[in-house]
């Protein structure tokens, strides 16, 4: 039995799933106690669509994914020194002057350090676009994009997460 009860935040990167006869969304503060509303009399809830869920509806009638963002968050090993940073930062950017397959340069940004370090903290952050699901398939099996992970993020980070998203 499949679950079909879900709030979509405005986020495009969240999803909470509610329980059965829920009519508020989950205790969590950032949420706000968004007010689930049923879809049909005897249905489970559902939220109201977010603007990621109307983005979604959105889609051409072709069902087709016109363009993606490739974002991935980095975690540099600890403790990271500023001479670190900048080499990472660095390789970074020379890899995303000419991201193979996508649509443009790669931007970069890094972590401003307004926060104290901790776990959930993070360096640098890189977003790629990409015309569709095959050029960014092309993109991860490209000897540039291997030489990046296998080169610079497997010996000098402690993690990184990525996130596809569709865009326009």
């Amino acid at each position: 039995m499949g679950v079909t009860n879900f709030l979509v935040r405005a986020s495009k990167f969240s999803l909470a799933l509610a329980p059965p006869g829920s009519t508020t969304s989950p205790a969590i503060p950032a949420w706000g106690g968004r007010r689930w509303v049923p879809a049909s009399p005897g249905s489970r809830c559902q939220a109201q669509p977010s603007s990621a869920m109307k983005f979604l509806l959105k889609r051409p009638s072709n069902g087709r994914i016109e363009m993606i963002t490739h974002t991935v968050i980095f975690r540099l090993n600890r403790p990271a020194t500023t001479g670190q940073r900048k080499q990472f930062l660095e390789a970074l950017e020379d890899f995303g002057r000419a991201a193979p397959h996508a649509t443009g340069p790669a931007l970069v940004h890094a972590d401003l350090q307004l926060r104290p370090e901790g776990r959930s903290v993070s360096e640098f952050l890189m977003e790629v676009r990409f015309a569709d699901p095959d050029a960014f398939k092309n993109y991860l099996n490209d000897p540039k994009h291997q030489r990046l992970v296998t080169d610079v993020l497997v010996p000098q980070c402690e993690s990184w997460l990525s996130v596809q998203a569709e865009t326009n």
